[in-house]
């Protein structure tokens, strides 16, 4: 099983910390559902993003260098696109499962 993705939890920094309650509301939403997605559609067999990815878009960020924070965090979200798997499953998801990992990583 591919480890947890430090992305759960991480997305609403920034916009909390620029005072902007709004999209801090609609990244804390987001990642929520984001994290069922990767937890029901995750290939076992990918990795997770590194947390380094994090910390060098948030220096992007932080250093008002626009076109580096753009182009980390496509790669960011390539990387998360690549570790998941929606082709149809022939088996029912595992609710319990799913539950109990998201839960974990938070």
């Amino acid at each position: 099983m591919a480890a947890p993705c430090a992305c759960r939890g991480a997305a609403p920094v920034p916009a909390e910390y620029c005072g902007n309650e709004f999209l801090a509301g609609f990244l804390r939403s987001l990642v929520s559902r984001c994290s069922l997605i990767i937890a029901q559609y995750e290939a076992a067999d990918r990795h997770s993003c590194p947390p380094t990815e994090h910390g060098a878009i948030l220096e992007a960020i932080g250093a008002n260098d626009e076109a580096l924070a753009v182009k980390l965090m496509a790669a960011h979200i390539d990387h998360i696109e690549a570790k998941i798997d929606v082709r149809e499953k022939t088996a029912p998801p595992d609710l319990s499962a799913i539950f109990s990992k998201t839960n974990k990583e938070n």
